[in-house]
């Protein structure tokens, strides 16, 4: 196996047991409760509908490993056309929202990790679709990495 994609699984890795620490059964450290319980569920559920709906928008690209799979070109339809990564928006919406009906300590640092390590992988991911993947840097260009509109590449 090439070094990308050991590192790629890697980073799978990782990711995979933040969201454990996210979706484990922590108790509420907050003693407020209402609004607050209330929009972190809503953020759990945008975020994983955000996440599902971007894993259906892929089709075939789709892989586990950050690594492009060769010839898939740029995915630039449905909810790709308005971020590049909106799988990693959903997950980190997911993770928001786990922080906010929790409050637990090890749900904030999971959240945390989550949102440094998709940041790096989602620019480890571009740097590589970049090189192999000829009208992405356009794309990129154009479209916002996790919000529309915000983290354009500049050239």
């Amino acid at each position: 196996m090439d070094r990308p994609r050991r590192i790629g699984w890697l980073l799978v890795a990782v990711q995979f047991s933040l969201l454990a620490a996210l979706t484990a059964p922590w108790s509420s450290w907050w003693h407020l409760r209402g609004a607050i319980v209330v929009a972190g569920w809503m953020l759990r559920a945008g975020g994983a509908v955000l996440a599902a709906v971007g894993a259906v928008h892929l089709g075939g690209a789709l892989t586990a490993q950050p690594v492009p799979k060769p010839g898939a070109g740029v995915v630039a339809h449905g909810i790709y056309r308005h971020t590049r990564h909106p799988i990693y928006t959903g997950l980190l919406l997911y993770g928001a929202g786990s922080a906010l009906v929790t409050g637990h300590p090890v749900v904030l640092a999971a959240a945390v990790g989550l949102l440094a390590l998709l940041m790096a992988k989602a620019r480890w991911e571009e740097s590589m679709l970049i090189r192999s993947t000829p009208n992405y840097r356009e794309y990129a260009q154009r479209t916002g990495r996790f919000i529309p509109g915000v983290g354009l590449l500049r050239n």
